[in-house]
């Protein structure tokens, strides 16, 4: 996956989605690089996040994040949020 500019979130995983990312990039997005909320689960493997917005990674409820080799970078705000009990390795 090879995203372009946008003005939300680059990839948005939400409410028990199950995302698997291999050498990937989002880059420009208006708001947060990579969001997961509520029990979505996502892996990230050989990845680029930059230029976000806002967070580049924003995990929020039981999210559960894995960055393998992930280069973040850019971002306006914090590179990593979490919040609630979300997970991240």
């Amino acid at each position: 996956m090879h995203g372009g500019e946008s003005t939300k979130s680059g990839l948005l995983a939400g409410y028990g989605a199950n995302v698997a990312m291999t050498e990937s990039t989002v880059s420009v997005s208006g708001s947060t690089g990579l969001a997961a909320r509520g029990a979505a689960r996502v892996e990230a493997t050989d990845c680029t996040l930059s230029g976000a917005g806002a967070n580049g990674v924003f995990l929020d409820g039981e999210a559960k994040v894995a960055l393998h080799k992930c280069v973040l970078r850019g971002s306006s705000f914090s590179a990593v949020h979490l919040a609630g009990n979300a997970l991240l390795s």
